[in-house]
């Protein structure tokens, strides 16, 4: 008898962060403002208009992650791909690390900050995961 083998299919996994990603790039480019206040992110720290210039250009960034991940889901597996891979573990980790930073920094008073930071965490697992299933290919 086998084990059932559950295989991750990298495609999925570039779906489910277009997805993620395009909600808060969008979020972001529409209402920086309240995206921040919601976050509980350090606005203070640019002053004047720069804390709202830098959500839009970060939610613009986010959307054109989310189309180069809808354009690479269904490609097949490259070593370009894997340095996609790669990129995206670094890009996740950066990202916790900031949001790790400004929870000990500011507080930890925001469940919505609890969730990016599990969602960052489950990112990174996810490519991973892929990275190093996909080596070999």
């Amino acid at each position: 008898m086998e084990v059932f083998k559950m295989q991750l299919e990298a495609k999925y996994v570039f779906i489910l962060n277009a997805i993620v990603a395009l909600l808060f790039g969008v979020s972001f480019v529409v209402a920086p403002t309240m995206i921040m206040e919601i976050l509980r992110q350090p606005t203070t720290l640019v002053i004047g208009e720069g804390g709202v210039v830098m959500g839009v250009h970060y939610g613009i960034a986010l959307i054109a992650l989310a189309i180069l991940m809808l354009l690479i889901r269904n490609q097949p597996h490259s070593d370009f791909r894997q340095n996609v891979f790669l990129f995206f573990i670094l890009l996740w980790t950066g990202t916790f690390i900031y949001q790790v930073y400004v929870v000990f920094a500011f507080g930890f008073e925001n469940l919505m900050m609890v969730m990016t930071i599990a969602s960052d965490i489950i990112f990174i697992a996810l490519y991973v995961y892929q990275y190093y299933t996909n080596m070999s290919s």
